[in-house]
């Protein structure tokens, strides 16, 4: 697979101390279209790169804040079942930010922290409204209890 010889490659040519991310499309959305990708190598690449970034973009497929977190946390959960390991690091690249909304944003914040992600971010910083930087940057209401739920 052109994929994971590239990526082999690129980890070859950088050393094993250097931070690579796969940036990967949408693991829910590969999981509705199963056409698109069948057979993603989740777990090679895991042994290659550092972090995961999904392209997530729920604003394709889901709108209001449940739906949202719903889609986002699906995704994480796929990573981490096809990897195996709960802990893997990913920074989830959400939705167009021009079509994120005050519920939506909610959402993706939710579903992060949730998670308990390395990181997060929209594409694009350019078009995040003050709406949703508001969101985004809220400090987080404490919730032991919250946490993604175990993959399906």
């Amino acid at each position: 697979m052109r994929l994971l010889d590239l990526s082999r490659r690129l980890r070859a040519a950088v050393g094993q101390s250097y931070a690579l991310g796969a940036i990967i499309p949408s693991p829910r959305g590969m999981q509705l279209l199963p056409h698109y990708w069948p057979g993603f190598p989740y777990s090679d690449l895991y042994r290659i790169y550092d972090v995961f970034l999904p392209m997530a973009y729920f604003s394709y497929r889901a709108h209001g804040t449940a739906p949202v977190t719903r889609y986002v946390q699906r995704s994480i959960e796929i990573i981490r079942a096809r990897t195996g390991d709960p802990d893997v690091a990913i920074h989830v690249i959400g939705g167009i930010s021009q079509r994120t909304g005050p519920a939506e944003a909610r959402g993706f914040v939710q579903a992060v922290r949730d998670c308990r992600t390395l990181g997060f971010s929209l594409y694009d910083f350019a078009g995040t409204s003050p709406v949703a930087w508001r969101t985004l940057t809220a400090p987080a209401a404490p919730d032991d209890s919250a946490a993604c739920s175990s993959p399906a």
